[in-house]
C-alpha cells in the first residue's frame, strides 16, 4: 500500500509540474488568458471609466481592495473591483437595496463579483457563441461548488434583500419589497440558480466546479478545473480573432491531457473504495503513478522541443 501511494504521490506531482511547465512555455495557463466575459460599465455606472480587458493581465490592486487575488491575472481592472457594488447602475447596488447588509453576507457578493469581472475561467461559460447581438456579458449554467453555495445561504438568509416575481437580482429596484434571503430562497441551491437567473449552476461534484473565493497569494484553483469545457470563440469587435484561435489551438493537449488526469484519479479512487483487496489497490496506484511518469516526461520533452506558431509542437 505504501509503494502503491507514494507512486501515485510521485507521478501526480510529476505530472502536475510538467503540465505548469508546458503552460509557461507556451504562454499562458488557460485559454492565453483571453477574457470572453466583456462588460463596458462605463456605459451605466456613474464613476466607472473602464470596461473588461481584453485579456488577464498582472493588475495592481490598492490594499484592502476586492478582487486582489486576482492581481497575478485579472480580466478587471482595479477601478471595477473597488466599485462592484455600483457598476451596474444605482438601481443595483446590494450593499443599500434594503437599508444595509452584514459584512459576512455582502463579502459572498463581491466573492460572485470578482469571479464574474476578474476570473478569465468564467469565460468557457458564455451563453452566446457568438456574442449575439453583441451580448458579450452574460453566462449561463457556470458549476459553483455546492458547498460554497450552501455558506452563501447560511451567511445570508437573515439579511434583508430586494425581491420580485423573478427573484433575481435585476428583478428590482432599490427600496422595494425587501425580505429576508431566507424567505426569498429555500436553500443555497436556490439562492445560486435563482439570483442571478441561470448563470450559474449548484454542483455536488465539486471536483467539476468553481469556486468564488480563495485566499491572495495562493494560485487560483478554478485553472485546474474544467479544462475539457473550451473557450468560446473571439467575437467580431471585441477580441483579437488570430490571438484566440491560437488560445483554442494550445488549449486542446491542455484538456485533454487534464482529461485524462481526471479519469486516472477517479479510477483510482473507485478501485480503493470498491476492492478490499490489498494487492489490487496496489496494482491501482502502480499504474496511476507509471502514467504520470510517462505523460510527464513527454510534456518535459515537448517543453523542450518549441513550439509551432498554433500552439502545437514541432519537432
Amino acid at each position: 500500500d505504501y509503494t502503491a501511494a507514494t507512486m501515485r504521490t510521485a507521478g501526480t506531482a510529476v505530472l502536475a509540474a510538467a503540465v505548469l511547465a508546458f503552460w509557461t512555455r507556451s504562454g499562458d495557463a488557460v485559454g492565453c488568458n483571453t477574457c470572453h466575459i466583456y462588460n463596458d460599465h462605463s456605459a451605466y455606472a456613474e464613476g466607472v471609466t473602464s470596461a473588461t480587458k481584453e485579456t488577464a493581465t498582472p493588475t495592481n490592486f490598492p490594499a484592502g481592495s476586492h478582487c486582489s487575488q486576482y492581481k497575478d491575472a485579472s480580466c478587471c481592472t482595479a477601478d471595477v473591483a473597488n466599485n462592484l457594488n455600483t457598476i451596474y447602475g444605482p438601481d443595483f447596488n446590494f450593499l443599500e437595496r434594503c437599508g444595509g447588509m452584514s459584512d459576512r453576507c455582502a463579502q459572498y457578493f463581491f466573492d460572485e463579483g470578482c469571479f464574474y469581472e476578474c476570473d478569465v475561467n468564467a469565460g468557457r461559460f458564455r451563453r452566446h457563441p457568438t456574442c449575439e447581438g453583441g451580448n458579450a456579458w452574460e453566462m449561463h449554467q457556470a458549476p459553483v461548488k455546492a458547498s460554497y453555495c450552501d455558506s452563501f445561504y447560511e451567511a445570508c438568509k437573515n439579511d434583508l434583500f430586494c425581491t420580485s416575481d423573478s427573484r433575481t437580482f435585476f428583478g428590482c429596484e432599490e427600496g422595494t419589497q425587501c425580505q429576508p434571503i431566507g424567505e426569498i430562497y429555500a436553500n443555497g441551491k436556490d439562492l445560486c440558480e435563482t439570483m442571478w437567473g441561470d448563470a450559474f449552476k449548484y454542483e455536488t461534484n465539486e471536483r467539476d466546479a468553481f469556486t468564488w473565493r480563495f485566499e491572495p497569494g495562493q494560485p487560483n484553483p478554478n485553472d485546474l478545473v474544467l479544462l475539457d469545457v473550451s473557450f468560446p470563440d473571439a467575437c467580431e469587435g471585441i477580441h483579437n480573432g488570430s490571438m484566440v484561435d491560437d488560445c483554442v489551438a494550445s488549449g486542446l493537449l491542455q484538456q485533454n491531457i487534464m482529461r485524462a488526469v481526471r479519469e486516472l484519479e477517479v479510477m483510482m479512487d473507485d478501485q480503493s473504495q470498491g476492492s478490499s483487496n490489498a494487492k489490487d489497490i496496489a496494482i491501482a496506484g502502480l499504474v496511476f503513478g507509471l502514467v504520470g511518469f510517462m505523460m510527464g516526461a513527454f510534456l518535459i520533452f515537448m517543453t523542450q522541443c518549441g513550439r509551432g506558431s498554433k500552439g502545437v509542437p514541432s519537432f
